[in-house]
């Protein structure tokens, strides 16, 4: 039970901490759909924000359920030892590069992109013949989850190192929540946040991506040995 409740902790702070940049990439996303289903009444479009948002967590809380069950597997597959090493540095790596290709200093990750981008196409083409019920907005923050993001990259690498599909899914869980508060005053109308968003540095959020990736690969492991010593 304890390492379900840090799994949704590291979730959440990790979401807390792109919320900014979140707000600033996504603004056009979240505000856009109020729009796309175009409700009368100002209930039915708060109700548009939230089923979103759910369809949003969904995307996520899935993937992050296979990442971390695929992690798990893959921690069984090898000693305990070798095998969370491995997917530590794999993590750690990807990390860095993500962090890198943001600040423009690499090309970007694009195997991931190839990947999810036509996931998110399909399910966006599939909820827009829904527009009249609840089933499109659900739909589409299904395909909002599967957008391309380097921020959700590294949410997804934390839950495939967990090495459980449940830890996995509750990382995810944590990060969609956190995310939520942002994003939602974006989509109603809070433009301060999101142009303060925009005006972070790409080159900024970058290193810090690739930073968090080179302690967890170098200085995380040196700290553990210390303190067992």
């Amino acid at each position: 039970m304890e390492a379900l409740f840090v799994a949704l902790v590291s979730g959440v702070v990790l979401g807390l901490a792109s919320s900014l940049h979140c707000a600033g990439m996504c603004c056009g996303i979240a505000s856009s759909i109020l729009f796309m289903f175009d409700p009368p009444q100002q209930r039915l479009r708060h109700r548009a924000v939230v089923l979103s948002h759910l369809g949003r967590a969904t995307s996520y809380i899935t993937i992050g359920a296979l990442l971390g069950g695929l992690g798990g597997v893959a921690l069984l597959a090898l000693p305990s030892p070798v095998a969370y090493r491995l997917l530590q540095w794999a993590a750690a790596v990807a990390l860095m590069w993500i962090g890198l290709s943001t600040a423009g200093l690499l090309p970007s990750f694009a195997l991931a992109d190839r990947v999810l981008a036509p996931v998110s196409a399909s399910i966006a083409g599939w909820a827009t013949r829904y527009r009249s019920s609840r089933l499109g907005p659900f739909g589409v923050g299904m395909a909002w989850g599967c957008t391309p993001c380097a921020m959700v990259y590294g949410a997804y690498l934390t839950a495939m190192v967990s090495g459980t599909a449940e830890r996995g899914a509750l990382i995810m869980a944590g990060f969609a929540l956190a995310t939520v508060p942002a994003l939602a005053l974006s989509s109603l109308g809070a433009r301060s946040l999101a142009r303060r968003a925009s005006g972070v540095p790409k080159v900024a959020i970058g290193l810090a991506i690739a930073a968090s990736g080179f302690a967890a690969a170098f200085l995380a492991p040196a700290a553990r040995d210390a303190i067992c010593r």
